[in-house]
């Protein structure tokens, strides 16, 4: 029904939403092509700050992109889903029109 339909209409503009972003957009793809990291190590994407990424991740973790496991006083984010891999796959093979 409509209704439904406009709720998925919804859901999937909010994944486009939070992958709209530079610096989560890197975080993804190197939590996908890479696996699981540390904040410290994902400090390569787009030259921002440990806090900076770590307010990404919360964003993408609210969204239910990426995951992450505690061990210790460390947090190790991944990002799991096939259906995001296949996504960003598809986005970087698309020819640059502009």
């Amino acid at each position: 029904d409509m209704k439904a339909q406009r709720q998925l209409i919804e859901q999937k503009a909010s994944v486009l939403s939070a992958l709209s972003s530079p610096a989560r957009l890197c975080i993804v793809k190197t939590l996908t092509e890479e696996g699981e990291k540390t904040v410290g190590e994902i400090t390569n994407c787009m030259g921002l700050s440990q806090s900076s990424i770590s307010q990404q991740l919360a964003k993408l973790k609210s969204c239910q992109l990426v995951e992450v496991r505690r061990e210790g006083n460390m947090s190790f984010y991944r990002c799991t889903r096939k259906d995001v891999k296949t996504l960003l796959e598809t986005l970087f093979k698309m020819d640059d029109h502009s």
